[in-house]
């Protein structure tokens, strides 16, 4: 079995429960301020400030066809690392 799947960083969208290869996540995040981008694909939340480093935020829930919602107290943020950049996946929980 390759062991980079064997540790996965387990995180819910809409009520269902999904899972990403804890080898691609930098850092997991709370709930945060997230900078609108006009003009943007609707996928595209915003951006987040990083340490300095403008890092852009995916809604996972449009990723997966779901309805949006507001950012609550709750959600997270999974930083990870895609083609050597940094993405944020906005999530509504993540365990």
């Amino acid at each position: 079995m390759n062991p980079e799947f064997l540790d996965m960083l387990i995180f819910d969208a809409g009520g269902r429960r999904h899972g990403i290869s804890a080898v691609s996540v930098q850092e997991l995040l709370p709930a945060l301020t997230i900078l609108p981008l006009p003009g943007t694909q609707a996928v595209v939340e915003g951006a987040i400030n990083l340490r300095g480093a403008v890092v852009p935020v995916l809604s996972v829930r449009r990723l997966f066809g779901l309805p949006a919602k507001s950012l609550s107290l709750s959600d997270h943020l999974i930083v990870i690392r895609l083609r050597d950049r940094l993405t944020a996946l906005h999530v509504d929980h993540a365990l």
